[in-house]
């Protein structure tokens, strides 16, 4: 049972640390790639808006032993209490018609590793520059403003 946990544990933390699915076309600027993301991302709002839900989330209770002497009984401990939180009902709907949008301009996703450090040292990303050819030496490299990019060495 622990050694299952565990590497469950480990695969998702391993997959937090890897780059989602990149938006990519050969040789379009990265600034391109930007105002197109922006343009389906406005495009996806205007025709799925926000629909904000409220929905309870009900209190979680354990139950810990208690001893005193012979007696023993179980006293119930509040493990998170109960909240109200707020949702946009519309938002995987809204990330699918951007993402349909991204792809009808000719984008495809790609899945690539995160690049190591010498990559990373000897690579600058900037956006006026073509999106090079993916190759089996590509990776991602997540920019300053937190977008991730593709990178052929």
């Amino acid at each position: 049972m622990r050694k299952g946990l565990f590497g469950t544990t480990a695969l998702v933390i391993l997959s937090s640390c890897s780059p989602p699915d990149i938006f990519y076309k050969q040789g379009v600027t990265n600034a391109q790639v930007d105002t197109d993301q922006n343009a389906c991302q406005v495009q996806a709002t205007n025709e799925v808006p926000p629909n904000i839900q409220t929905r309870y989330i009900p209190p979680v209770y354990s139950y810990q032993p208690v001893c005193n002497g012979d007696y023993c009984y179980n006293r119930q401990i509040l493990v998170q209490p109960g909240r109200w939180e707020q949702y946009d009902a519309n938002a995987g709907l809204r990330a699918s018609v951007a993402d349909q949008c991204m792809l009808s301009k000719g984008y495809g996703q790609v899945s690539l590793p995160r690049c190591d450090e010498t990559v990373l040292s000897n690579t600058q990303v900037a956006s006026n520059l073509p999106a090079p050819p993916i190759s089996k030496q590509s990776c991602a490299v997540k920019t300053t403003n937190g977008d991730w990019r593709v990178v052929t060495p």
